[in-house]
């Protein structure tokens, strides 16, 4: 599959990252590689291969999830220092829409 610069110019702008015209060059080739690489695997005949799930042997230990006290929520709220008039924590906006892309 090819992407030209037309697909990474519109990906840039859908994910809000500002690239320059070298840099769309530059991605068009290293994403074009990649999806001909990716394709090349899915041409790989695994019909009869066992699926490998786990190589070290390593187990997991779980423990019980046991609900305990942390906090009383009248503690936590008293140290914000905004709170609305639900209770709810306010905190600065980290996304706006004027935000610069990067």
């Amino acid at each position: 599959m090819k992407l030209d610069k037309k697909v990474i110019a519109k990906l840039s702008r859908l994910s809000k990252i500002s690239l320059k015209e070298e840099e769309i060059d530059s991605l068009s080739k290293d994403l074009s590689n990649i999806l001909a690489y990716i394709e090349q695997l899915n041409e790989v005949a695994t019909e009869n291969i066992v699926p490998t799930q786990q190589v070290t042997g390593l187990v997991n230990v779980l423990r019980t999830d046991i609900a305990d006290y942390t906090f009383e929520k009248s503690d936590m709220v008293s140290t914000m220092p905004e709170v609305d008039e639900n209770g709810a924590l306010k905190v600065r906006a980290v996304f706006t829409e004027d935000s610069p892309s990067h």
